[in-house]
């Protein structure tokens, strides 16, 4: 399984989650956690090209869980070391989510922002 995929697969998970009922809910929050543990697995061992992909999914399980300051922070995050380490694709991303996130919020300020 791929480093690409693995961060795909949690966000999915972790987005559809979101979504969901209590019963699917569980079902994909699991699965999200199980792809982020692999995911900070190979952070452990020296990758860090998934540092940022982390911070994105971390950001998504606290909105998941109701923790609006974790999800910031770790969206600014994100952005922050997708940006320095020249994954511009995935600052890419971590701005929609962000804004996604906000959006929803109705901070049209910070929404407009990412």
């Amino acid at each position: 399984v791929g480093v690409r995929f693995t961060a795909l697969d949690a966000l999915i998970s972790l987005k559809v989650a979101q979504t969901s009922s209590l019963l699917g809910r569980m079902k994909w929050k699991r699965r999200g956690l199980k792809s982020m543990k692999l995911l900070r697995s190979w952070a452990k061992k020296g990758n860090v090209n998934v540092v940022h992909s982390i911070h994105v999914l971390s950001a998504e399980l606290a909105v998941l869980e109701g923790k609006g300051k974790k999800a910031e922070e770790n969206f600014k995050l994100a952005v922050k070391v997708a940006a320095r380490n020249g994954f511009l694709q995935d600052k890419a991303l971590a701005h929609e989510c962000a804004k996604t996130y906000y959006s929803a919020k109705g901070d049209n300020f910070w929404a407009d922002f990412h």
